[in-house]
């Protein structure tokens, strides 16, 4: 088993989280400085919910999540293998609908939706398939990449940031901060990767953790201040403010930056669907073990492609809910909740035949 560093891990999961913000926004009637708490209060749990899993790798080295359900029974640890592949599938495929909302919305040259949808599913096929090392590498490309657009954009901004659009007074705080943390806990459904990732990880998954943290706080609350000081009230009209500003920089040699920008979009996707891929690939391959992993990862790629034609075809309401209330309750659910119950379920299991 190729395992990657800690280091990669970090950048993995850091541009899944990435990618969700170069998308999607749910925060588009949320008052900047609510957002700006909730996504610390946010990290903040998000430690808390990684702590099963820390236990896991240092307890059970070697072991993932659907690996310890195993050590139940055989008919439990199918349906967690089941549970967390669906759960895989179910992200790539709404990973590739808003990117392809994202290309087709920005760019309206680029019309092709299903061309779009089945290109990227490709690409992030070919990835799950040579696997998560290969991932890892490219990950901090990806990454360094993106530090940088966000610098070139600081520098090439058009207009003064102006430190008045940051508005905190709200009506009803308590309940702002509450709904934002909820819908921020769910753009990071990147955390229950390392329930399947632990036997991937070569060493010090803790250090990993806390700076993969550390590290989406500080660049969130960058993003989140450089679009509100320079966009102002117009965020709230902008589907990606984030692109927004990148769209209008612009220097004496280029007068638009966004084609540039959309080459790191696509490379964000890219990578997240393809990781998401190969966590579902082998947890099905653990299921039915004589299939060649080449004709599993293309199965799963097919399927991912279906859940995104099916999420295409859904209403603003639902995709609302499975935004704000269905995704973040499942990441607690599988990042946390279900690892300390199976950890719970073999204690007792071992004092029980002690």
């Amino acid at each position: 088993m190729k395992k990657i560093s800690y280091g990669q891990v970090i950048f993995l999961l850091f541009i899944c989280r990435v990618f969700r913000t170069l998308t999607f926004n749910p925060f588009r009637d949320t008052n900047s400085g609510v957002l700006m708490w909730s996504i610390l209060i946010s990290t903040v749990l998000q430690m808390i919910i990684l702590l099963p899993l820390f236990y896991i790798y240092n307890k059970h080295p070697g072991k993932s999540v659907d690996e310890l359900a195993f050590g139940i029974s055989k008919p439990v640890g199918y349906i967690i293998t089941a549970v967390y592949a669906l759960y895989f599938i179910l992200l790539a495929g709404r990973a590739i609908k808003y990117f392809t909302y994202f290309m087709t919305d920005m760019f309206p040259s680029i019309k092709n939706y299903y061309f779009i949808a089945i290109t990227i599913v490709i690409v992030a096929g070919y990835g799950a398939f040579v696997g998560v090392e290969a991932l890892g590498r490219s990950s901090i490309f990806i990454s360094f990449i993106f530090i940088a657009m966000i610098i070139v954009m600081i520098i090439t901004a058009q207009g003064k940031m102006e430190k008045i659009n940051l508005d905190i007074a709200v009506q009803n705080p308590a309940d702002d901060i509450f709904s934002c943390v909820l819908k921020e806990l769910g753009m990071n459904s990147e955390l229950t990767t390392f329930a399947l990732l632990l036997p991937y990880i070569k060493s010090d998954i803790k250090k990993a953790g806390f700076i993969l943290l550390g590290m989406k706080l500080v660049v969130l609350e960058v993003i989140v201040f450089i679009y509100t000081t320079l966009l102002g009230d117009y965020i709230k009209l902008a589907r990606i403010p984030l692109f927004v500003v990148g769209s209008y920089s612009k220097t004496k040699f280029i007068e638009r930056f966004d084609a540039l920008y959309m080459l790191e979009w696509t490379l964000c996707a890219a990578l997240t669907v393809g990781l998401f891929i190969f966590l579902a690939s082998k947890g099905i391959k653990r299921m039915i073990v004589r299939v060649k992993d080449t004709y599993i990862v293309l199965g799963v790629a097919l399927v991912c492609l279906g859940v995104n034609f099916l999420l295409s075809l859904s209403h603003k309401p639902f995709d609302m809910m499975l935004d704000k209330w269905f995704t973040s309750i499942l990441m607690i659910v599988l990042a946390c909740i279900l690892p300390s119950l199976i950890l719970l379920v073999l204690k007792a299991m071992k004092t029980k035949a002690e």
